[in-house]
C-alpha cells in the first residue's frame, strides 16, 4: 500500500476525508504541536518495555553506527582545524531544523524526512541549515 492510499484509508477511518486540510487551515502551528504532543503521549503510554525493545530491533533509524566513534571524532577535529586555519569559523549546528527545511529549500519530499513535533524535523544534511543560518545573518545585517 503506497503512502497516498494509506492516508486515504486513515481519513476514511476517521470519518473525514478533509481532516488534514481542516486541521492545517484552522489550527495554528502551536495548536497542531500541542495536538501531536498529546497523541504522542497517548501512544507512548500504551507501550510496554517489550514494545519499545521490539521497535528498537525493527527500526533502522535508531541503530548505532558501526563506525569507530574515536576515529570519526579525530577526522572531524582535523577537518575543523583545517577549516579554522583557512579562516573559516567552525559552527556547531543543532540536530533539528524548522519543519519544512528540507522540503521547501531542497525540494525533498517531506515523507522522506524525519518530522518531529514542535514544528521541527531532524537534520540529516546540514546544508539546508547552513543556508538558513547564512540567510538569517544577511537579513540581520540589512536591518
Amino acid at each position: 500500500m503506497n503512502q497516498h492510499s494509506i492516508i486515504e484509508h486513515v481519513l476514511e477511518k476517521a470519518g473525514n476525508k478533509n481532516l488534514i486540510n481542516e486541521l492545517t487551515t484552522r489550527l495554528s502551528q502551536s495548536e497542531i504541536t500541542a495536538f501531536l504532543l498529546a497523541l504522542s503521549k497517548e501512544m507512548a503510554n500504551k507501550n510496554t518495555p517489550h514494545d519499545i525493545l521490539s521497535r528498537y530491533e525493527s527500526s533502522r533509524f535508531v541503530k548505532p553506527s558501526e563506525l569507530n566513534p574515536i576515529k570519526v571524532k579525530q577526522v572531524e577535529l582535523l577537518m575543523l582545524e583545517m577549516a579554522e586555519a583557512s579562516d573559516f569559523s567552525p559552527l556547531l549546528l543543532s540536530p533539528a531544523s524548522p519543519l519544512g527545511s528540507c522540503s521547501v529549500i531542497a525540494k525533498v519530499d517531506q515523507n522522506n524526512v524525519i518530522s518531529a513535533t514542535r514544528g521541527l524535523e531532524l537534520t540529516a544534511d546540514s546544508t539546508n541549515m547552513l543556508a538558513i543560518y547564512l540567510a538569517n545573518g544577511i537579513k540581520k545585517q540589512n536591518h
